[in-house]
């Protein structure tokens, strides 16, 4: 009984560190524009700025490729 807990404990953290990661949000200080994903900038102390928790897109780029004739794209 104590090996499965321990190892459905085990699991669960596995999964919450992993969770954690996946949505850990990097943001660009704009004081020094190093990018980081803390509160604080890594590199010059600037606290996260309140607009930085809110998705706006600045980060998707407009990439697009075509076929060439030879199959290149």
């Amino acid at each position: 009984m104590n090996r499965k807990l321990i190892t459905l404990v085990s699991l669960v953290l596995s999964i919450m560190m992993v969770v954690t990661c996946v949505f850990a949000e990097e943001w660009d200080c704009p004081k020094c524009d190093t990018q980081n994903s803390g509160n604080f900038c890594t590199n010059c102390g600037e606290k996260k700025p309140e607009t930085a928790t809110k998705p706006d897109g600045s980060h998707i780029s407009n990439v697009r490729f075509e076929l060439q004739e030879s199959g290149d794209t």
